[in-house]
């Protein structure tokens, strides 16, 4: 309460308040008891996974547990 936000949305004019208040239920001048939106979801599989063969150099530039590289160095 009394943060920098509530005075930015208590201002109708300042630039930022149309991006905070853009679909959001909780304020602007109308009442929402719901929005829309399309869920979405992205995923991929690591390239360490896809390529076994680059652990030696991952192993240079991150922390991996003695039963990963172990792991990755059967799977090769």
């Amino acid at each position: 309460m009394g943060g920098h936000l509530e005075r930015v949305l208590a201002k109708s004019d300042h630039p930022s308040r149309p991006g905070l208040i853009w679909h959001n239920m909780y304020f602007g001048k109308r009442y929402r008891k719901s929005i829309m939106y399309t869920r979405m979801s992205s995923s991929g599989n690591s390239p360490l996974s896809l390529h076994p063969e680059i652990l030696d150099e991952v192993l240079k530039y991150v922390y991996l547990p003695k039963d990963v590289v172990v792991a990755y160095k059967n799977a090769v």
